[in-house]
């Protein structure tokens, strides 16, 4: 994906772990990006990942925040707000 402007170097490193017990470090962030779903714009921190088979992870606090649904057999994610 290409963003606009160039990220932003986190003061810290987060680890992630995918289910195969590999690690993905996030180093880099873009802050207050605003993404648009739909035809809302959301305005969020984008963290930086280099993996291979997802195209976004929404954080537990984001879908709760967003009145989130997640449509597993249809891979989808539904915004009741």
């Amino acid at each position: 994906m290409r963003l606009d402007r160039q990220p932003t170097l986190l003061g810290f490193l987060i680890s992630i772990f995918t289910l195969l017990d590999e690690s993905v470090l996030v180093k880099y962030v873009y802050p207050n990006y605003g993404m648009e779903i739909g035809e809302e714009i959301f305005i969020e921190d984008i963290n930086v990942l280099y993996m291979v088979d997802f195209d976004v992870i929404l954080r537990m606090g984001w879908l709760t925040k967003h009145v989130a649904s997640i449509k597993f057999g249809g891979k989808k994610v539904v915004l009741f707000r």
